[in-house]
């Protein structure tokens, strides 16, 4: 792995196991390797700290993607953007303020049932790109 520069990052889950960085942490330090980082979920790490902006100041060095998704206390999945609590703007604002480079990845869901056509489906994808972009915005990031 280390000749192809492979890296496994653990993602910040929806689950207490790994739910904040400061228990990722705990892993880092038992598997010291440059090829080992995190990819903290702002959607889980809303449900599971009280300090999310901390959180991402003490592990920004180790994390080298972040999960962009909505979330409501105690709900993880298919909550749409705008309608959960996680403090996008904050925590743009906060990646930039750490200088963070990495990639930004939007977390959804497909809706498998034959009612949702593909047009709705892409309208649904436009509606979160156009959601977050305009939260990173809001925190002075560059589109």
């Amino acid at each position: 792995y280390k000749r192809q520069g492979v890296i496994l990052a653990m993602e910040i889950m929806d689950t207490e196991f790994v739910g904040t960085i400061v228990r990722a942490m705990h892993y880092l330090k038992e598997i010291p390797s440059p090829y080992f980082k995190i990819y903290p979920d702002m959607g889980n790490l809303s449900n599971f700290s009280k300090d999310v902006l901390g959180e991402l100041e003490l592990g920004i060095a180790e994390t080298v993607a972040i999960h962009v998704k909505e979330t409501k206390p105690g709900v993880f999945k298919e909550v749409p953007f705008g309608e959960g609590e996680v403090r996008f703007t904050e925590i743009f604002r906060k990646l930039k303020e750490l200088d963070y480079q990495g990639m930004f990845l939007v977390e959804m869901w497909a809706d498998n049932s034959s009612s949702q056509s593909l047009e709705q489906a892409t309208n649904k994808i436009s509606d979160a790109y156009r959601f977050v972009t305009e939260k990173m915005r809001q925190a002075g990031m560059e589109i």
